[in-house]
């Protein structure tokens, strides 16, 4: 079961987040070198297993190489070498997150509150744990406690509204997500939620301006091109939505993702009847 965060269980009270300043940006115990190699890095640690400062760029290395095991077993021996290494630990729990290890993310999340009860974003990514395990009411106790502090930040009423979202509730959740874009209506993640929300409840047009608000930030944003093909399905817009699908599939930053090939296989067998195209990307799927 899934414990359940309050601030007396980190022994802090509320008046020690100091939430309410920006202490956001993430403290580098090292500056990243991008310039140096896994090889020359192993070769650092050969001479000295216990240099935290290679085992740590190596971990960040593999991290944004998207080779999430990997990283963490250099991380498991920084954390070792440097038990306070921050660095280190938000690291070990980003990697965790994205293998979807929520259960054993709690403990690392509690940990980091405890030694920066200043950071505002741990605790938004500790409610988006708990929403990951469907911990719902205790997310929601973590967002208005933060919210009583933070007021004007859009990601407390964007993460109730995730919540929601999660819940199905879709009216909430677009109240919430409204909210959010009141504060900043430039908040991507919070047109991201709010456009698939729309979409849910078949509102396909207002979802739509969303989406290409997105894209206009962020042309190559995974969700955004998905959300807009999507819609442009729905609408009947096919050669549209096969190119913002053809985006990402021939886009490297998303060779892993698989739903891009299912999609464009429904559209290019059931609406272009271009059979040729689906046995071509049928054989790129099943490599994905």
């Amino acid at each position: 079961v899934a414990q359940k965060l309050t601030w007396s269980l980190l022994g802090l009270a509320e008046k020690d987040l100091n939430l309410s300043e920006d202490n956001e940006e993430l403290y580098l115990d090292i500056t990243p070198n991008k310039n140096q190699s896994i090889e020359e890095l192993n070769s650092i640690l050969r001479e000295n297993p216990e240099d935290n400062n290679a085992l740590l760029l190596a971990a960040i290395k593999l991290f944004d190489e998207n080779r999430f095991n990997d990283s963490l077993t250099y991380l498991e021996r920084a954390i070792t070498v440097a038990p306070n290494m921050i660095q280190a630990k938000y690291y070990f729990g980003r990697c965790l997150y994205k293998l979807k290890r929520y259960q054993e993310l709690l403990p690392v999340y509690q940990e980091l509150l405890k030694l920066r009860p200043d950071r505002y974003h741990y605790v938004i990514q500790y409610a988006q744990i708990l929403i990951e395990l469907e911990q719902y009411r205790d997310a929601e106790e973590v967002l208005n406690g933060a919210l009583r502090m933070r007021r004007n930040d859009p990601r407390g009423y964007m993460m109730l509204g995730f919540a929601a979202r999660r819940e199905k509730n879709f009216n909430k959740a677009e109240s919430y997500l409204r909210m959010a874009l009141k504060i900043d209506n430039n908040h991507k993640q919070t047109m991201v939620n709010l456009a698939t929300v729309l979409q849910e409840k078949f509102n396909v047009h207002e979802a739509k301006l969303h989406w290409e608000k997105v894209l206009e930030m962020e042309p190559s944003h995974y969700s955004g091109l998905m959300g807009m093909a999507r819609a442009e399905m729905k609408l009947g817009d096919y050669e549209a939505a096969e190119d913002h699908l053809r985006k990402i599939t021939d886009n490297p930053i998303h060779e892993h993702r698989y739903w891009p090939y299912v999609e464009l296989l429904n559209l290019l067998y059931n609406h272009k009847k271009s059979y040729h195209e689906v046995i071509e990307y049928s054989k790129q799927a099943q490599t994905k």
